[in-house]
Formats: C-alpha cells, structure tokens, sequence
C-alpha cells in the first residue's frame, strides 16, 4: 500500500487496513510489530496500538487518524530482537466533511414550519379522503335500501293492481249474472203473464192492469180491517 484515502475526518472504526508480515517472519523469525502516523500539521508521529494475528497485522482507524482533512503518513516497524524491519511511508488522506451540527438559522426553522404545515396539510387531506369515502358509501347504502324500499312499493301496486283487476273481474261477472237474471225474469214474465198495479191520482183508486197471457180470471178487493191486497181467482 503507498497511497489511499482511508475515510472522512471524524470517521471512526470503520475502515481497516491488513499488513501481510508472513514474509518477515518466515524471514526474520516471530517479532512485534509498531505502527507510527502522523497527520497532516503534526510535527511528531504518534503510536497506534496493534498486534500480529496469524502473520497480519491489521490497523483499524480510528476518529484520532481521521480527525483533521488531508494527508496522513504512516510506517510500519517490525522487531525481532534488536533487529528492526520498516515498511515504506505510507501516504493516505482523509476526505473532507462539513462541521458538527449547531443551532439552526432562522431560514431552517421557517422551512421546517412549511414542511409541518405541508404534512399536517397532507394529514387533513387523507382525512378528508377518507371521511368522503364513508359518506360515498353510506349513500351507496341509502341509495341501495331506497332501491329496495321502491322495489317492495312497485310490489305492492303490482299486487293491488292484481286484486283491482280481479275485483273489476268480479264485477263485470255480477253485472253479467244480474243481466242474465234480469232477462231471465223478463222471458218468465212475458211468458207467463203478469200484474201492473197503480193508483188514480184524481180518484184515488187503484188500478190493476194484467197481461194477456194471464190465463184465470181475477178479481181485487182490499181488506178494510188490514189493509191487504186480495186477489181472487175465477
């Protein structure tokens, strides 16, 4: 590794950087191993804890790397005994990033004032949406049971409609059978005879007019004691 960016300032234990040191110690023998940055303004390196784990040594940044923005150096001491093996100077960087968060500006606080307003406005339209949806329902279901309440009235007139129609039936049918005895008692009379009986205004007697047909003589006479008509056959 001679040069790379190993994170934004203020980044911490996110980003790891693995030394092989299986060569020097094949090499060299089993030693401890140092790790010396220095950051872009420092004047002296600083150590950084690390240990050989299965022939690697591996460095786990911390927010102390990344703590200021640009170049960082770092070399790599291996010791076995007196003797001491070094890497190349590393030279990595840390990008830029913006400040820690303070108090907001009055422009933030009004944009967030309109945000709320947009959201609380968003809340009463779904509200309202909803509520429209309901009423949209109910009157599907008033609309439904009025359909049902003018089917049962179009029943009942169909019915009435049904019983008037059998009563006019019935009627017509009583008229032709009071027609039919009407004519009937007529051709009765006609063939065999009958009495018309009135009275004379100007004398006060009574009248009685009999039909040819009548066979048997009669005669009338009023009963004094009761008042009845009497009627004698010759």
């Amino acid at each position: 590794m001679k040069e790379g960016v190993i994170g934004h300032v203020r980044e911490n234990e996110v980003t790891q950087i693995v030394f092989d040191l299986s060569a020097w110690i094949a090499e060299y023998g089993l030693g401890t191993v140092a790790l010396s940055v220095m950051r872009r303004g420092d004047l002296v390196p600083y150590p950084v804890p690390i240990a050989i784990v299965d022939g690697k040594a591996t460095w786990t940044i911390s927010a102390t790397d990344t703590a200021k923005h640009g170049r960082i150096k770092a070399q790599l001491s291996y010791m076995v005994g007196t003797k001491v093996k070094k890497t190349n100077v590393y030279t990595l960087s840390t990008k830029e990033s913006l400040p820690v968060d303070g108090d907001a500006p009055e422009t933030y606080e009004t944009w967030l004032e309109i945000l709320q307003t947009m959201t609380a406005e968003t809340a009463a339209n779904a509200e309202s949406a909803r509520q429209s949806a309901a009423s949209a329902g109910q009157s599907a279901s008033d609309a439904e049971q009025s359909m049902q309440e003018a089917q049962g009235y179009a029943d009942d007139a169909s019915a009435s409609a049904r019983n008037a129609e059998g009563s006019a039936r019935y009627a017509s049918d009583k008229a032709d059978d009071a027609e039919y005895y009407a004519n009937l008692a007529a051709q009765h009379a006609e063939s065999a005879g009958y009495v018309i009986f009135d009275v004379d205004e100007q004398t006060g007697e009574a009248i009685a007019t009999v039909t040819d047909v009548v066979d048997e003589a009669m005669t009338f006479a009023v009963d004094e004691a009761n008042g009845d008509l009497e009627v004698t056959l010759i």
